[in-house]
């Protein structure tokens, strides 16, 4: 399979970080951006595709960046854009993105989720991770978790398409990212029996896969990790803290 990576490191710094970066990528962690991390861990998982760095326009790549990028371009307005501004930089058959604030992100926890998608075989896959798994590890963690018929989980920060059907994957990344926040509008985009199996938790992941390809018109399929470092995302200072501290060593 061959896979270019593209990191999502645009969009400006949100003020309750309180630092004069321009963004998120570029936050100071440990001596490091904190952009630094999830590139040098996609560097080493590479083999022979590209690491494509999604860099906030109008900016240049801090060092510890940028010798783990082999490509920078600029972002977009919005996620959708920088994406596609990344994925314009590509001419492998597939692309792995991900964001740029995992920083605890390690590189067993992409090399099993690129397992179990070759396995696969499908246009895209989303990662997603069980909720005890996650509390075990990170029991102060906040996600936003989605109690389906096999349990309850999160969503995890990997997607891996296929390039030539990028074009069909804009409905499902707008469908993914509203999940995220808000396990209703997941339903609702797959209809209101969805809904009521949701609220029920009768909902399976089978079906919701089903869906998701009528939707796109593509192959789909939910991977789960056993993982939970790969949905650890700083959305907030409290998770810059964590984040942190787990990298430290202090619990």
């Amino acid at each position: 399979m061959n896979v270019d990576i593209v990191i999502l490191g645009a969009g400006q710094l949100d003020k309750l970080f309180e630092s004069d970066v321009p963004c998120k990528a570029y936050l100071p962690l440990r001596g490091r951006s904190m952009g630094s991390y999830a590139a040098e861990v996609m560097k080493s998982c590479s083999k022979n595709g590209k690491v494509i760095f999604v860099k906030e326009p109008e900016t240049i790549l801090p060092d510890d960046i940028a010798e783990h990028a082999d490509i920078s371009c600029d972002g977009g307005k919005t996620i959708m854009e920088s994406l596609a501004n990344g994925v314009s930089k590509s001419d492998a058959e597939y692309i792995a993105a991900v964001p740029c604030d995992i920083p605890l992100v390690t590189k067993e926890s992409f090399l099993d989720f690129m397992e179990k998608c070759m396995e696969k075989k499908s246009d895209f896959c989303y990662s997603y991770v069980r909720r005890s798994i996650s509390e075990k590890k990170y029991p102060e963690l906040r996600h936003t978790y989605v109690r389906l018929k096999e349990g309850t989980f999160c969503g995890g920060s990997f997607i891996l398409m296929k390039r030539s059907e990028f074009s069909k994957g804009e409905k499902l990344f707008k469908i993914l990212s509203s999940a995220r926040k808000n396990p209703i509008q997941l339903a609702s985009a797959f209809g209101f029996l969805n809904i009521i199996k949701l609220l029920a938790g009768r909902l399976s992941i089978a079906e919701l896969e089903k869906k998701a390809g009528t939707l796109l018109g593509a192959s789909v399929s939910a991977i789960e990790s056993r993982y939970p470092e790969m949905a650890f995302n700083v959305d907030e200072p409290d998770d810059f803290e964590r984040a942190k501290n787990e990298l430290a060593g202090v619990k």
